[in-house]
């Protein structure tokens, strides 16, 4: 037998050793879960485009809700959950213009504390505005009796948040069109 303290000095080198690979390998774990994790959000904000329809709106629109006595607004956003497949090629691409199968509005709360969500039909039967013409630019005079979902088709987005808008009687903040890519 050796020496006691040496034993005991061998045991403490041997769990200093198995805590530090422990403490490298979750520090290996974590930085992997971060570059995952890093990658994955770049990959989604490249599939981020943003479009400007405020001048596709026109004057013409509900008028925003005031500020609270903190100066803060409620924000509300149009969800349209379109049916194109143009932006992945191959099969299944339609040829025609987009039509908005799901179509959300959502409310935020001015503190924030709180989202209601309300669903519009696609097939909802509804006096769709004037709009400018998706494929040339052509004023569209709008139509009477018209299913919601074309609002998207004839005018693109600007013309289903002038639609939801003039059904509704609420500003539409900002949209958000998710298709199939």
């Amino acid at each position: 037998a050796g020496h006691p303290l040496k034993s005991g000095a061998h045991r403490r080198r041997r769990r200093h050793h198995g805590l530090r690979v422990f403490g490298v390998a979750v520090l290996v774990l974590v930085l992997v879960v971060a570059a995952l994790g890093a990658l994955l959000l770049f990959r989604l904000n490249r599939n981020i485009i943003g479009v400007d329809i405020a001048g596709a709106l026109g004057n013409d629109r509900p008028r925003p809700k005031p500020a609270d006595r903190f100066g803060h607004t409620p924000v509300n956003i149009l969800v349209l959950g379109s049916d194109s497949r143009a932006h992945i090629g191959g099969y299944g691409v339609n040829d025609h213009p987009p039509l908005s199968d799901t179509s959300l509005l959502v409310h935020v709360s001015a503190e924030r504390e709180r989202a209601l969500v309300m669903s519009i039909p696609r097939d909802t039967l509804i006096n769709r505005p004037a709009c400018a013409k998706t494929q040339d630019g052509s004023p569209d005079p709008g139509a009477s009796g018209a299913m919601f979902n074309t609002a998207l088709a004839v005018g693109g987005p600007a013309c289903a948040v002038k639609t939801v808008e003039a059904l509704t009687n609420i500003r539409i903040d900002h949209f958000v069109e998710i298709d199939f890519s």
